[in-house]
């Protein structure tokens, strides 16, 4: 009887405790930080000392430009979030800013708070336009808060287009176009983050002429590390690497067509020549033989005339 009454009242202080004190299920739990990030991100660039920011990471790829090289915009429940082909895209384009340097190019900050893309959204004239959110910057800016060479503008209707860089702007027009931009303050508020969620889907999709899928990021899966960023990006590589082929592929048909065409005009012009020379021949021949009958005719004559002497 005593072993029953000790199990009972040990449960009853077991589900008060969990009454009391309920399991945090929420994935904003996860925790995040700099070791994560160091670990994650070492085999991919190079870690240094900044004096004004600290420890800060740097790609090392020529050409590299943040939320632009080897990616894309897709639309979610979080508003347009930016889906990398980097293995490290899980951790660089969700947390932390960007910052440039004039020697050493585009350097990461880290950051432990989630978002779909730490950018500001403009738009000016035929363009939407985008740039990283530097350090310490929020996101109650106005448009000369962020240097004029730091935005990528896009022409709207391939905004959200996988191949979208082939229709931005060329860099060297930001300074004019910058003049006419006004900042999208479209805002996603969740709990206490704040962050830009970019050009309203029905405004692009007026552009872009079609309608414009929202695809859900899961509450959980968001802030596990790699899960969802790498789905998208499994996906995203395999679609690039699908465009490749098909790029390959054409290439090759057009080889072939042209190789086709080549080998016929060779044919066709071989063919010329024969009949030019079989034409020359036979004109040389009809020459011959009214030479021929010519010099026939004249030693005729000549008879002709002997006869008569």
């Amino acid at each position: 009887m005593k072993k029953t009454y000790s199990l009972l009242i040990a449960c009853l202080i077991g589900l008060t405790c969990l009454f009391i004190n309920p399991v945090n299920s929420n994935a904003q739990s996860v925790n995040i930080n700099f070791s994560v990030f160091h670990n994650e991100l070492a085999r991919y660039g190079t870690w240094m000392h900044n004096p004004r920011f600290g420890r800060v990471w740097i790609y090392n790829e020529p050409g590299f430009r943040p939320y632009y090289s080897n990616g894309y915009w897709d639309y979610t429940n979080y508003g347009w979030t930016w889906v990398s082909g980097y293995e490290w895209g899980w951790a660089a384009f969700h947390y932390g800013r960007w910052e440039y340097d004039p020697y050493y190019g585009w350097m990461w900050i880290p950051g432990y708070e989630w978002a779909p893309a730490w950018v500001s959204w403009s738009e000016s004239g035929d363009y939407y336009g985008w740039a990283p959110l530097g350090h310490g910057v929020n996101i109650n800016i106005s448009i000369g808060s962020i240097p004029h060479d730091r935005w990528v503008f896009c022409s709207r209707p391939f905004m959200n287009s996988r191949r979208f860089r082939d229709h931005c702007a060329p860099f060297s027009n930001n300074r004019v176009i910058v003049r006419n931009t006004t900042i999208i303050n479209n805002v996603y508020r969740d709990n206490r983050r704040h962050y830009y969620s970019g050009p309203g889907r029905r405004d692009v999709e007026r552009y872009a002429r079609g309608p414009i899928m929202e695809r859900r990021i899961d509450e959980d899966r968001r802030f596990e590390r790699r899960d969802w960023d790498r789905d998208e990006r499994r996906e995203y590589n395999s679609r690039r690497e699908r465009d490749r082929f098909e790029r390959r592929t054409d290439e090759r048909d057009n080889s072939e067509f042209f190789e086709r065409g080549r080998n016929e005009r060779r044919r066709g012009d071989d063919e010329f020549q024969r009949g030019r020379s079989e034409r020359s021949r036979s004109m040389r021949g009809e020459r011959e033989r009214r030479y021929s009958n010519h010099e026939r005719k004249e030693e005729r004559r000549g008879r002709g005339r002997g006869n008569d002497d």
